[in-house]
């Protein structure tokens, strides 16, 4: 265990570095799978599969990051991969999609009319470029941006944690 961190703190960054590890490697088991049934790959579509990896590979990076113990630099990296999975849009042959983990979304389909949409995902991705579909629709992760308010909790309880611990050195003399 981390020195700086108590050991509820350690439990609650355990658990989200095994959360983007897991989503991280479902994601690249989908892309593998996807590439199984893609006929032919494109440059477009290879580069599509290029960035989601990376940004797959860049949730595994961060889970690494945490159980290495450079839990700084981790929970920042994590907090910046739950931001791109805020907002998922359709909008008229453009899309995008990313979910590492879980995704509860919610949001409009403005397609036909002006309907309420709920969804729960599993690590999942969508991106379009200038495809024929005219979906219209705007859909908010609220798992993303819970998960963004707990790793920010979780930065400021260790900040917190260091503080007092750093106090009580002091008190005891053990640093000046």
């Amino acid at each position: 265990m981390n020195k700086n961190i108590s050991k509820s703190i350690a439990r609650k960054i355990n658990l989200l570095a095994y959360y983007q590890l897991a989503g991280g490697v479902v994601g690249m088991l989908m892309i593998l799978w996807a590439l199984t049934q893609i006929g032919s790959i494109t440059g477009l579509v290879l580069a599509i599969l290029i960035i989601v990896a990376l940004l797959y590979s860049f949730s595994i990076f961060c889970g690494r990051k945490l159980l290495s113990g450079e839990i700084d630099l981790g929970l920042k990296l994590s907090k910046l991969i739950q931001v791109v999975q805020i907002f998922s849009f359709a909008l008229l042959g453009y899309a995008f999609k990313f979910i590492a983990g879980f995704g509860v979304l919610i949001g409009f389909d403005f397609t036909d009319s002006f309907n309420f949409r709920f969804a729960f995902n599993t690590s999942d991705f969508q991106i379009n470029y200038n495809s024929d579909d005219e979906v219209v629709s705007l859909m908010v992760n609220i798992l993303a941006i819970y998960l963004i308010q707990f790793i920010s909790e979780l930065q400021e309880d260790i900040k917190e944690y260091r503080l007092i611990h750093a106090a009580n050195l002091e008190n005891t003399g053990l640093i000046e």
